[in-house]
């Protein structure tokens, strides 16, 4: 998007962002581009507890719920951080308690 401006302060600043955001961009795509894929962590087979965090689920006391679900069993790897599960559910690592996993 190209906004000219008359200010000049503005002008100024639209520049300045500009150059943050381009340097904000280059900085993930460095640490993104050292750090590679990341490693599998778990495997076919294996059982895992769901933390229920971030579960919508139909109760309105959320700390009357159990706090994770399981264990399920993975039935296939869909990428190194996401994993399909015994109940046909899609899940992300990060919403998974790996200190609760089962070999």
């Amino acid at each position: 998007m190209d906004f000219q401006s008359s200010n000049e302060t503005a002008e100024e600043h639209l520049e300045t962002m500009r150059q943050k955001c381009q340097q904000a961009i280059e900085a993930l795509n460095e640490m993104a581009n050292k750090s590679g894929t990341p490693t599998t962590q778990y495997k076919t087979g294996q059982k895992v507890w769901l933390d229920g965090m971030n579960l919508k689920m139909p109760h309105q006391k959320m700390k009357l719920l159990p706090k994770r679900y399981g264990p399920f069993t993975i039935t296939k790897e869909i990428s190194p951080v996401a994993y399909q599960l015994v109940a046909n559910l899609l899940l992300y690592l990060s919403r998974w308690d790996a200190t609760r996993a089962w070999s």
